[in-house]
């Protein structure tokens, strides 16, 4: 029995000249992710990943899924073939993926729809009472 997909979960690839990290694979589409270099700062949505052959310090930015045929990626000649991010790495980014999407959908709401846990200073308060008993 042959194997027909070409490209699997966890791969690192190339979009044009930029690298990117497959994060799922279905028929002939493919989607990824960005990886940038580890640098300050850093988006709410980076993953910090392990070192893969020839990439050191890198983070997957999760803030926004690309669809790519397959024609468009191609393979990274310096990483040894077969070279895929482990499971786990790989569910560390579908967390940052599902937190940045429920983060964005809060963010889309009109505002007084979300109840703030930040609570204004109170008119006629002079700040925190020094000495003395406490009071209401």
């Amino acid at each position: 029995m042959k194997h027909w997909q070409k490209i699997c979960r966890g791969a690192v690839l190339l979009r044009g000249k930029k690298i990117v990290l497959v994060v799922s694979a279905d028929g002939n589409v493919a989607h990824c992710v960005r990886m940038v270099p580890d640098r300050l700062p850093r988006h709410r949505a980076d993953v910090i990943l392990r070192a893969v052959g020839s990439l050191k310090n890198t983070v997957a930015r999760c803030n926004a899924l690309a669809c790519e045929k397959y024609g468009h990626l191609q393979s990274l000649r310096e990483l040894p073939a077969g070279a895929v991010y482990a499971e786990h790495d790989m569910q560390r980014i579908d967390a940052a993926l599902r937190k940045e999407h429920a983060s964005r959908a809060v963010e889309e709401l009109p505002p007084g729809v979300m109840e703030t846990t930040w609570r204004g200073p109170k008119w006629g308060d002079c700040g925190r009472k020094v000495g003395g008993a406490p009071s209401d």
